[in-house]
This record gives structure tokens, C-alpha cells and sequence, in this order.
């Protein structure tokens, strides 16, 4: 079976947005396990809250 690639285009706002798709504190546990966990200044732990921004 060949794969596709199909583009999506939607809008929302960003408060749906967060509400919806962004779960940091999942996110911040899968990156708990990276090895580049603390070693990259784009890479947690942060000195702020991700939400808060």
C-alpha cells in the first residue's frame, strides 16, 4: 500500500487550541526519558511555566 500525504488546514483559537491539543504535562514526561533531557536550552526542565507565556 503506497502512503499519501495530504494537507489539513483549520482555524482555531488559541485558547481552544491549548484546551484541546496541548498536554504539557504528558509532553514533559516523554521528555523526562530523551538523553537530551537538560542538556539543550530548547530541552526542559524550563525556569518557566509553558502555559504561562
Amino acid at each position: 500500500m503506497p502512503y499519501v500525504v495530504e494537507a489539513g488546514k483549520a482555524k482555531v483559537s488559541v485558547k481552544e487550541y491549548t484546551e484541546r491539543c496541548v498536554d504539557v504535562e504528558r509532553f514533559l514526561g516523554f521528555c523526562r526519558e530523551c538523553s537530551s533531557y537538560n542538556t539543550r536550552w530548547s530541552c526542559p526542565p524550563f525556569s518557566f511555566q509553558p502555559l504561562q507565556l
